[in-house]
């Protein structure tokens, strides 16, 4: 059974140093994903967002309103393009979780309807549970990353699977904790 899990994002056809450095990278981004993806994922989407949405304003405000337009221009689009961004959060973990559902059913069956029926029904529920989930999304997505670089990296199947399995395990309860601590710094206690 683990030898049908191929790893899909890195094929053995990338020149060894490209595909040493892009496996390294990908093993950082799936632990900050696994550990801190909810905090990284908004903050990313935003700024993203927002530069692109800052350098639009102030192309269009400076040649409407001279230099203090291009300023006005570059806040009202960082800020504006920003929300919009952070606000697509739902639609981008909706898109990773069915492409990475998608990809993982390739490795247990050969039917492509079925394949894409895997991954329109994680589509859906990435997008409707975004929020209750955000944590628990990153983290499997760090998983699924780092298995598909420690594979590349010649890791064997079972070890790689099982380090993915425990460090996403370990990063989904880092983020829970960290959210339940921030709910408890931010409840206002109750006077008698």
């Amino acid at each position: 059974m683990l030898e049908a899990l191929q790893p899909h994002l890195l094929p053995k056809v990338i020149p060894t140093p490209v595909g040493l450095l892009f496996s390294l990278l990908l093993i950082v981004l799936a632990l900050v994903l696994m550990f801190a993806g909810r905090t990284v994922i908004k903050a990313v989407a935003f700024l993203t967002a927002g530069i692109a949405g800052a350098l639009a304003g102030l192309v269009v405000g400076g040649s409407l309103l001279g230099v203090l337009g291009a300023i006005a221009g570059a806040i009202v689009g960082f800020l504006l393009l920003g929300f919009i961004g952070y606000s697509l959060i739902y639609l981008g973990v909706g898109l990773a979780l069915g492409y990475f559902a998608f990809e993982l059913a390739k490795s247990f069956t050969t039917s492509f309807t079925i394949e894409v029926v895997v991954g329109v029904i994680f589509f859906i529920i990435g997008v409707v549970l975004t929020n209750k989930i955000l944590e628990l999304v990153t983290a499997f997505l760090g998983g699924l990353l780092l298995y598909d670089a420690l594979t590349y990296l010649s890791v064997p199947q079972p070890l790689a699977l099982i380090a993915s399995i425990i460090l996403a395990v370990l990063g989904l309860f880092v983020q829970m904790r960290g959210k339940s601590r921030h709910r408890a710094s931010t409840s206002v206690p109750q006077s008698v």
